[in-house]
């Protein structure tokens, strides 16, 4: 009977802690999801964007994109996943990327890097050397809060593109006769580097006959800074295989890692 006093201060101090660990456990829940609701579309953003040329005829978008954890917790795991459509082309996918997995503390703004790879020389993407447009894209953010809940935000996030061959032009001049058979055409080409990067290398050119073969070719120096116009051009000096109607110029740019197609169209 001595012990019966003891066993009912147990029984209440366990009643007590439970009671204390249901408070905590709500505590902890309430602070969650209210830390969880303040993370919106607006809490992610980018900056430090960066675009270049890369290997096997890409461009390479390098950005750092701030995320913003005004909660409580830290969010674990957080990786930003990507995805860039070519538009007017019901949605053709021409690039994806993520980002490595980072974690950002409570109360704190942490920098996820981002790289993405889009190729630029496939029928479908090559219209990026030439043409400036509005890419649409995606971004996924998904990250585990607390420990407990799995997060997750979509965000659209369309990307301005800057052409490096912007209104590209290849025009031929009034041809001349050469002593030697020859027909000497001026040629000139002009564009304008609306790309975030300077452009450097050559312009080569092949003409070809009505039946499709090579008769010349050729190449000059061209170099472009970023947001600047360029015109340059060459004499293009055609046999006499090439003077019938029905030839045709392809115009291409090698210089650093590309080595792309840019316009073919009729000439002479």
């Amino acid at each position: 009977m001595a012990k019966r006093p003891f066993l009912r201060s147990a029984a209440t101090s366990f009643g007590i802690l439970s009671i204390l660990a249901v408070v905590a456990l709500a505590i902890f829940v309430l602070l969650s999801v209210y830390s969880v609701v303040q993370l919106r579309p607006g809490s992610v953003s980018s900056s430090h964007s960066s675009v270049a040329p890369g290997a096997a005829n890409s461009v390479v978008f390098r950005t750092n994109v701030s995320v913003n954890n005004p909660g409580y917790f830290a969010l674990d795991g957080l990786r930003i996943s990507t995805l860039v459509r070519m538009p007017g082309t019901d949605g053709v996918v021409i690039a994806t990327g993520s980002s490595p997995e980072v974690s950002i503390a409570g109360g704190h703004q942490g920098e996820v890097p981002i790289e993405l790879t889009v190729p630029i020389s496939s029928q479908v993407d090559g219209i990026l050397l030439t043409h400036d447009m509005q890419l649409p894209g995606w971004a996924w953010v998904n990250a585990t809060y607390a420990g407990v809940y799995s997060i997750g935000l979509i965000l659209p996030r369309n990307i301005s593109w800057g052409a490096p061959f912007a209104n590209l032009s290849v025009v031929s001049g009034t041809p001349s006769l050469q002593m030697n058979g020859t027909v000497a055409v001026p040629l000139t080409v002009s564009f304008s580097d609306d790309s975030s990067f300077a452009v450097g290398g050559v312009i080569r050119y092949q003409v070809q006959d009505s039946a499709g073969q090579p008769c010349t070719s050729g190449a000059f120096p061209v170099t472009a800074n970023s947001h600047t116009s360029f015109q340059g051009g060459t004499v293009v000096y055609l046999p006499p295989s090439c003077q019938g109607p029905g030839s045709s110029i392809a115009v291409s740019f090698q210089g650093g890692p590309w080595n792309v197609p840019l316009l073919t169209r009729s000439f002479g």
